[in-house]
């Protein structure tokens, strides 16, 4: 019991630590427009991809956060998509937690959850979201504009 209690101090007086220096990470003021995201999911996001402007596009930090589907053919074998397993496991989590609360607060997530829902399991929905949160993370603070739901989703806004 005394031992729960010591790492629960720790892990709130890192949280605490992060949210101190979470004003500094490049990117930090573009990530307040997005509904339902937490000030330490978005913490969390910064923290473990690093500086986002250093990727080239977005897919890269998909790929980073290892929520990119990857193929894994073999040439004897029907191909199987499935996500890679070389990641930073920080940045996914980070992205995983952040999703599930962004596609109960945000419409946008939530209609494409809802259209992913039609053809994948929950929880590859929940990880295409996750893609996708990060690409539009990735435009956010490379472009320098503000989170824009139309661009969610653009083939479900026809």
């Amino acid at each position: 019991m005394r031992r729960r209690a010591l790492v629960e101090g720790q892990l709130e007086a890192l949280e605490e630590e992060l949210l101190r220096l979470y004003p500094r990470l490049p990117g930090a003021q573009r990530l307040r427009s997005p509904p339902g995201l937490r000030e330490l999911d978005r913490a969390l996001i910064l923290a473990a991809a690093g500086d986002i402007r250093r990727l080239r596009s977005p897919r890269a930090l998909g790929k980073l956060g290892g929520c990119a589907p990857i193929a894994r053919d073999s040439g004897q074998s029907t191909p199987k998509r499935k996500i890679s397993e070389r990641c930073r496991y920080q940045l996914r989590d980070a992205a995983f937690q952040a999703t599930r609360r962004i596609v109960r607060a945000c419409p946008a997530f939530r209609a494409l959850y809802t259209a992913l829902r039609q053809r994948l399991t929950a929880t590859q929905a929940v990880i295409a979201c996750a893609n996708r949160l990060l690409r539009v993370i990735w435009r956010m603070v490379n472009s320098d504009v503000d989170y824009n739901p139309t661009k969610v989703a653009p083939a479900l806004n026809r």
